[in-house]
């Protein structure tokens, strides 16, 4: 997924659009599973900071600087849950 992509769909999820948060949710899971699971290594484990990682984005999606690179806001999340 492309950053500039990622940058609009957080930005929507930023003005409440919950249809963008389902998109954003859909083209970014793998990679953010993926991620988790290198440092977790359960699949159980890592299913469950999933739950947090996207329950976090959403409590703080305004912190979000808009044209920034969401992949790595995302993703620095993540990482902030599993230490």
């Amino acid at each position: 997924m492309k950053k500039m992509e990622i940058d609009s769909l957080l930005r929507r999820v930023a003005n409440g659009d919950n249809v963008a948060f389902g998109e954003l949710y859909e083209k970014t899971k793998r990679g953010v599973f993926a991620f988790l699971h290198t440092y977790l290594q359960n699949y159980a484990d890592t299913e469950d900071a999933m739950q947090s990682v996207y329950l976090k984005i959403k409590q703080g999606i305004l912190s979000y600087k808009a044209g920034t690179n969401g992949r790595a806001w995302l993703l620095q999340i993540a990482k902030k849950l599993k230490q």
